[in-house]
């Protein structure tokens, strides 16, 4: 095995860079197939029944994707400049391609200005919005910030600002296919299934990805469409665009970018520290060469197997980078050891007897860092699984390229006519030196960070706030943070309700769904059932609940059950006020919408609280 080793770095070196370049090549060409996911599936497990769980609620409460731009004119907001521009703005927005709807302060129904009866809501088309010429606008803007309806979602809480809701057309093909996958993965996973079976199910995956790209592709159109509409009117008005799908069009690009930028700057910042250290264009050359040849390999494996990277996985790259470094560094070091002993042995010899020397030590040391990595696989997180294999399997093309690649640029550059390892060995000596003369410095210098570090490790928290991992100056920092602030948040989060066990009714055929949006500036500090909700519920859900709501054998019941009207009750109507008050009395909700702020909204018509009767009509 040696033998074959030394005869093809001492004879057959040039080959070997060829080898290397025409793969560089091959991986080259695959970069345009790199993919950037962030849909459901890079970031779940298959038979996560957190998704199920999902997808089975979706499916029952019909639910778009929408966009949120802000509207904050320089003038009143319901001033007639203002409600001009914005009626331009809306009609601009309505001839998207791609969208449904267009939701706006202008087309919302006006239930209090003036009051109208209970009677009048059986005529939907009799109910007076702001496009109505003789609407009391004083009225409206009372309305807006003063309904629990409408305020802080559509009319911030000091009427100086509205939203407006784009609602996206959906795919309906990517919706066909996703359940027919659904299907027949269930039907495999169940061991039902054939070879046809398993063809289809191949082919309809495969459809299924072709779907997904042309809808993030219509998505991120939609999205720069939307943002030239808006630019139209900026003169007008300050506005931004917000919303899930504008956001994750963004992200992707965003890691895109940072790609390139990261891996670039990493590159440079060897290129500067090789230089610095060692002084010869060779130990800057082979390094980097190998370094970049071990992304670029693994960046062709992913785009030519389909492997889709992350927000998470991403950053594999960078990792990536610096532990082929390392393992070149331990090569060229022990190389320019020898070169300064056996300066009359061939290169091409030292540079075969530097990787049998160094090959064990680095074998343990891929090893062991292929295993942290791999111990990701276990964290059941679908991208932190991915970047664990990605990592593994990088560090193995690192070893094979660092081991191969390495030697042979040794064995084909020429000399430079550095002193070999003197100079690396002087500065070590320098360091020694210091050491040895400021020993107690050095002691007590250590001893501060040790206890800084100490320090710092107390006041670690853990932070998942989303709008934090954007800068300030960014579109999606700003607008999730106006809406965050003053329209009661961006990111939306379901409760479904069952009924207690007490109940006559059954718990999976009386399902009810509550909306709350999120703060981000807030999320994730606390959980938004606290104490509170333990207190007044139990402390386990048991006195709620006879199923976990979250289990898998939880199912609906077809939505247009009569057994539904338990929350049409006085006793369902308590319950659901209760659980809304205390999610809307943590800091991290936003809007708060459910049952409880219809019947709210009602009370005020009905100049009373619904009593049973009313609840039931």
């Amino acid at each position: 095995m040696l033998s074959a080793y030394q005869f093809v770095i001492t004879r057959c070196a040039s080959a070997v860079v060829v080898i290397a370049l025409v793969l560089a090549a091959v991986a080259f060409s695959q970069l345009e197939k790199v993919r950037l996911d962030a849909s459901s599936d890079s970031l779940l497990l298959q038979g996560d029944p957190d998704l199920a769980f999902f997808e089975e609620a979706t499916e029952r409460y019909e639910s778009y994707e929408f966009l949120i731009l802000t509207w904050e004119p320089d003038s009143p907001l319901l001033s007639e400049s203002s409600l001009s521009g914005l009626a331009l703005m809306v009609a601009d927005l309505e001839k998207v391609s791609g969208v449904r709807s267009v939701t706006s302060a202008l087309d919302v129904p006006l239930l209090e200005s003036p009051p109208i009866s209970l009677t009048d809501l059986s005529d939907l088309d009799s109910i007076p919005s702001l496009r109505d010429p003789s609407v009391d606008r004083a009225l409206a803007l009372r309305e807006f910030t003063s309904s629990q309806l409408y305020k802080n979602l559509v009319v911030s809480e000091a009427g100086d600002l509205t939203a407006v809701q784009v609602t996206i057309e959906p795919n309906k093909e990517i919706d066909r296919l996703g359940d027919l996958r659904k299907s027949l993965r269930q039907a495999v996973a169940e061991g039902a299934a054939d070879d046809g079976v398993e063809r289809e199910l191949a082919e309809i995956e495969a459809a299924y990805d072709q779907a997904t790209r042309t809808v993030n592709a219509d998505r991120a159109a939609l999205v720069a469409e939307v943002r030239a509409v808006a630019q139209k009117y900026r003169d007008q008005s300050r506005i931004f665009v917000g919303g899930v799908p504008m956001i994750a069009a963004d992200m992707l690009d965003f890691v895109q970018d940072d790609l390139v930028t990261f891996g670039t700057s990493i590159i440079l910042v060897m290129v500067a520290m090789l230089a610095l250290i060692f002084r010869d264009y060779r130990w800057v050359l082979i390094p980097i060469s190998v370094c970049t040849l071990s992304a670029l390999l693994m960046l062709g494996i992913l785009g030519y197997t389909d492997w889709r990277m992350t927000i998470i996985s991403s950053n594999f790259v960078a990792v990536l980078l610096v532990v082929a470094l390392a393992l070149a560094i331990h090569l060229v070091v022990r190389y320019r050891e020898l070169e300064s002993k056996e300066p009359d042995m061939p290169k091409a010899e030292r540079a075969v007897m530097a990787a049998q020397l160094m090959f064990v030590p680095c074998f343990y040391t891929a090893v062991t860092t292929m295993v942290a990595f791999t111990s990701l696989v276990v964290a059941g997180i679908k991208p932190v699984i991915d970047f664990g294999w990605m990592m593994t399997a990088g560090i193995v093309v690192a070893f094979v390229v660092s081991f191969s690649l390495v030697p042979a640029l040794i064995a084909i550059l020429p000399d430079s006519g550095a002193e070999g390892a003197s100079d690396t060995l002087s500065m070590t000596r320098r360091f020694a030196a210091i050491v040895e003369r400021f020993g107690g410095v050095v002691l007590s210098v250590t001893a501060l960070l040790v206890v800084l570090v100490l320090l710092g490790l107390s006041r670690l928290q853990v932070e998942n706030r989303f709008i934090d991992y954007f800068k300030d100056t960014t579109e999606i920092y700003q607008g999730m943070e106006l809406l965050d602030s003053r329209l009661g948040g961006t990111i939306p989060l379901d409760i479904i309700l069952y009924p207690p066990v007490e109940s006559s009714l059954e718990a999976d055929e009386a399902a009810v769904m509550g909306v709350i949006t999120l703060d981000e500036s807030l999320a994730g500090e606390e959980e938004v059932f606290g104490d509170d909700f333990s207190d007044n519920f139990g402390d386990d859900g048991d006195d709620l609940w006879d199923d976990d709501p979250f289990g898998e054998e939880v199912s609906f019941a077809d939505e247009n059950s009569a057994e539904i009207g338990y929350w049409f009750t006085l006793e369902g109507r308590d319950l659901v006020d209760q659980i809304h008050n205390i999610v809307d009395a943590r800091p991290e909700s936003g809007k708060v919408l459910s049952l409880s702020t219809g019947f709210s909204v009602m009370d005020r018509l009905y100049d009373d609280k619904l009593g049973g009767v009313e609840l039931a009509l």
